[in-house]
């Protein structure tokens, strides 16, 4: 199976919604986000071809994949990662309603 590599942008998303999350909620929530989004992400290992290409979103030198993460109260959050024949990278996690990233944000 493939490894799981997470970059350090996406590591940068992560801590991100983790604090707005505990300072707008409580950390119960925060935590259960994280564990939600990790689960997504390691689910990606065995197959992550099967999920489709991001609208608006290209990357010259990355086969970008877009899975998404539906949370509670219709939150939707985009895990984008890309693979090969031995790892899968997490590239960037965002929510669905954040702007759109350009190829200089990967």
């Amino acid at each position: 199976m493939r490894s799981l590599i997470i970059s350090r942008k996406a590591q940068f998303d992560i801590l991100s919604t983790i604090a707005w999350l505990e300072g707008h909620y409580r950390p119960a929530v925060a935590a259960s986000w994280y564990d939600s989004i990790l689960g997504a992400a390691d689910a990606l290992r065995p197959n992550p071809e099967q999920h489709p290409t991001p609208d608006g979103i290209v990357v010259s030198d990355l086969d970008l994949r877009e899975k998404l993460v539906r949370r509670y109260r219709g939150v939707v959050y985009r895990i984008l990662d890309s693979f090969d024949e031995n790892t899968v990278t997490i590239h960037r996690v965002r929510n669905a309603s954040q702007d759109s990233l350009g190829e200089d944000n990967f």
